[in-house]
Parts: C-alpha cells; sequence; structure tokens
C-alpha cells in the first residue's frame, strides 16, 4: 500500500482493545424433540401400583349355554361355564425374570459455584440449562423405547463404518479408529434416534459384547442417507468416557444407548414382535400358549411387499370381527418413509380434508394435527399418521384407548428429595471427611405399558423398507 494506508492506525493494529460481540440468541444446532405423536396413544393410570403388582382380570370366552334341536321334547341343553382368567404386572426387587417394570434414572452433578453463578457471564445458565431438559429427554425417550422392544436395538449398522473426515458417509475415508472417529448409516430403525452429544454402545450380535461402548454422537450432517458422526472420548467427566475400539465396529453391530443392551421395557415394540415359543412376556406369560392369545395384536407379514391399500384391506377385514357394526376407532401409523410410500402409493385424491370446525376433524384430536385423513369401509374416517420413531417395516393399527402406562410407587420420573430440596451434597473424595463442594440432584422411576386389549391392534410387519 502507499500513503496515506501506510501511516494510518487501524483496529487491527490494537486487538487488546477488541471486546467480543455475540449475538443474543442461544440457538440449538440439533433436530427437535420426537415422542409427542407415540406418547399421545398412552393414558396414565390413575391409581400407581403397588405391592408385588396389579392384576387384571378378564374373560376369554362366554357361557356356551344355547343349543338347537329339532326334537320339541328333547333334553335342554346342559350348563356351561364361562372361560375366566387373570394375569399380573409383576413387580419383584430381587428376579429380574419375575419383574416386568422398568426404571428410569437422571441425574444432574455440578460444584457448587457452578449453581450458585446464575449463568452470570454465559448466555445461559449452565446448570439450570442442564436440569430444565431432564423431563424433555425421559419424554423423548421414554417415546423411543416404547417402539423398540425389550433388546432396546435402536437400529443397526448399515454397511461399513468409515472415518469422521467428511460431512457424508459416502465420501468419508474408510477404517475408523479411536484418533479419527466414525461415520456410520442407519438401517432397521430411524435416524432421528441418533442425537448429537448423547452416548452409544456398538454391540457384536453374535455375543453381545459392546465393541465400542459409550460412544459420543457428534453431529448429523446428512439426513438424507441417514448417516451420523461419532467419536472416541478419552478426556473429560468420567460419565462421557469411552471404551472398546472403534474399528472393530461392524455392519449390522447393534446400535443402543449406553448401557441399555436388552434392558427395555414393554410397550408397542414388544406387543408388536414375533412370539417365540417358551417366551416370558408380562406376568410370565408364554403368548404362544392357550389362553394367552389376547395379548397378540392381529399379525399381517408383508414378505417384503411394499406398503399399498391392500394392507389397510387385510387390517380392516381382521378387525371387522371384533364385533357387529362397532365402530373401530382405529388410528393407523407408519415410519415417515413409508408414509410417503403411501402417498405416492394410494393417490393425493383419496385423501380427505376436513375443516377444522368438522366433528370428524375434532374427533381426531387426540392423534395430532399432522396426519392423512383416509376414509374406509371398516374403519369409516381415519388418521394415517406419520411418526419417525416407529419400525421402518411396520404399518401398525392403533385402537385408541387400549394403551396405559403403569408406574410403581410413584407416577412417572420422581424428583428424589432430601430434607425439603431436590439438590444434595455429595461426599468428599477423602471417605468419611464429611460433605463437599459437590451437589447433584437425582430422578427416578419405574413404568411399565400395559395393552387392555391388544388382540384389537394390529400391525403389518415386515415391509420393505422404500427409499425416497
Amino acid at each position: 500500500m502507499a500513503e496515506p494506508n501506510d501511516a494510518a492506525i487501524y483496529l487491527e493494529d490494537a486487538l487488546d482493545l477488541v471486546q467480543e460481540k455475540y449475538f443474543d440468541k442461544y440457538e440449538e444446532q440439533y433436530h427437535s424433540r420426537f415422542g409427542r405423536t407415540t406418547n399421545k396413544w398412552f393414558m396414565p393410570e390413575p391409581e400407581v401400583v403397588n405391592g408385588d403388582g396389579k392384576t387384571m382380570q378378564y374373560e376369554l370366552g362366554p357361557a356356551d349355554s344355547v343349543r338347537f334341536q329339532t326334537d320339541p321334547l328333547g333334553n335342554i341343553a346342559a350348563p356351561q361355564n364361562l372361560d375366566a382368567g387373570k394375569l399380573k404386572v409383576r413387580w419383584n426387587r430381587q428376579s429380574p425374570s419375575a419383574h416386568d417394570f422398568t426404571q428410569v434414572t437422571a441425574r444432574c452433578q455440578f460444584d457448587i459455584y457452578t449453581i450458585e453463578d446464575g449463568g452470570a457471564g454465559t448466555i445461559v445458565n449452565l446448570a439450570d440449562r442442564i436440569y430444565d431438559s431432564v423431563q424433555k429427554d425421559f419424554d423423548e425417550k421414554l417415546a423411543i423405547m416404547r417402539h423398540i422392544g425389550r433388546s432396546a436395538q435402536l437400529g443397526l449398522v448399515n454397511g461399513t463404518p468409515r472415518q469422521a473426515d467428511r460431512e457424508s458417509w459416502t465420501d468419508s475415508a474408510a477404517s475408523p479408529t479411536n484418533s479419527t472417529g466414525m461415520t456410520i448409516k442407519i438401517d432397521t430403525g430411524s435416524i432421528v434416534v441418533l442425537r448429537p452429544n448423547a452416548r452409544y454402545d456398538f454391540i457384536n450380535p453374535s455375543t453381545g459384547a459392546v465393541r465400542a461402548g459409550n460412544i459420543r454422537c457428534t453431529d448429523i450432517p446428512n439426513f438424507t442417507e441417514s448417516s451420523a458422526r461419532f467419536e472416541y472420548v478419552s478426556t473429560g467427566p468420567s460419565g462421557g468416557l469411552s471404551t472398546g475400539d472403534l474399528s472393530t465396529v461392524a455392519d449390522n453391530d447393534i446400535i443402543v444407548f449406553s448401557g441399555t443392551y436388552n434392558q427395555g421395557m414393554y410397550s408397542f415394540g414388544a406387543y408388536f414382535s414375533t412370539p417365540t415359543e417358551g417366551e416370558t412376556f408380562i406376568g410370565g406369560a408364554d403368548r404362544t400358549d392357550t389362553g394367552y392369545g389376547w395379548m397378540l395384536p392381529q399379525r399381517i407379514n408383508a414378505a417384503s411387499a411394499k406398503i399399498s391399500k391392500s394392507f389397510f384391506n387385510q387390517a380392516a377385514i381382521a378387525m371387522g370381527y371384533f364385533g357387529d357394526n362397532e365402530q373401530i376407532e382405529v388410528g393407523a401409523v407408519c415410519h415417515p418413509t413409508q408414509h410417503q410410500a403411501l402417498r405416492d402409493e394410494i393417490g393425493e385424491a383419496a385423501f380427505v380434508t376436513y375443516p377444522s370446525d368438522d366433528s370428524r376433524s375434532k374427533r381426531f384430536a387426540n392423534f395430532g394435527s399432522i396426519g392423512l385423513n383416509y376414509q374406509h369401509g371398516s374403519f369409516g374416517h381415519m388418521k394415517i399418521l406419520s411418526d419417525a420413531l416407529v419400525n421402518p417395516s411396520h404399518l401398525q393399527f392403533i385402537k385408541n384407548g387400549s394403551w396405559k402406562t403403569l408406574s410403581y410407587g410413584w407416577k412417572g420420573l420422581k424428583a428424589l428429595r432430601e430434607s425439603g430440596g431436590h439438590w444434595y451434597r455429595m461426599n468428599q473424595t477423602t471417605p468419611n471427611t464429611g460433605r463437599g463442594l459437590i451437589m447433584a440432584a437425582d430422578w427416578a422411576g419405574n413404568i411399565c405399558d400395559w395393552g387392555t386389549t391388544p388382540w384389537q391392534n394390529c400391525v403389518v410387519y415386515g415391509l420393505a423398507e422404500p427409499v425416497i
């Protein structure tokens, strides 16, 4: 440059004078919480469960009393009895095999100065931000766990993992390591169950051993290819440290939230699963035994066919046997990819739009406002809902009002209070020397979802997963 530019003083010549300027809003760079569509199907049971559980009594069949005959002086029909049954939702502290509830817990832990700071000098109060997110995290994870069954399998690794060096799996380099990170694609599950900053285990399906554990998801830069990036964490708080070796993670490895493999809950995922002979279900029941068929939803094997109107017809015929001219208050739910494939298959003209003040629209308010209005001969007016948490190979017909949430001892996730407050001081690192300056807050709950009439629901399973 030349004069007068060379002699001029610029702000960059006195950088120590510069003060950082920040935007006022604290932006969230991750997808919003899921679960509202799923959780609306479940009604909380008014009374909590105590003792060793709660028993439902039911009638499997009425008395078979009436007979016809041609002899006007013939004998009157022999008396018959009804077929009664009962089943207990079990609570057992000592034997998990005789226990049907699933425990859920959470903890926040900070030093006393972070809590007392109140967010001074930071855009948000760190302690409050994490504390206030616990209930949201519970609601979402509850919805996720409701769909994935007792194994707690979120999905499978799709293809050979690659390094976390590019924005997509396709462009990433081969052979991940603990130092380079890992990019995977997911199938047999939904990409939305992978959330930035959440921790996951990758399980060897042959042995059940953890290949890599407590691995942090860093981001999901490519939803269209259902891929996410992960890092191996070797420094920081002890609860966030990783284990194992990312280079050993392989195609079809099982993905679970860290520490939850085979720790799932009884809900949609368990009820809609294929029964196995000798299984132990809620109450110790084997759903393949006579007398327990009522615990099985109606099942239609799609045998890898794509979603179509014919599956609605099959479900309607099966569910039409429930009663004479009985109006079935049912909603159909499927993964967004199946939802779009159905729109393409049936055509937009098949779906009905109701004004917001129409009584038919109000009838389905409890299902949420997002869904297709479809009219069927047996189902009548029904909603076809899109829920990203539904198994991508399923189409579920859910009977409204037939699902309950049972809680043991207290309802839902409870803040465990001590001396009237939630926060408590933890012991110092040196044993038996008193309380220190680290504070914690804990939550706990025990829940189990109960189908009052599972047989009045229906699942089409084995659908071909569409490529949109």
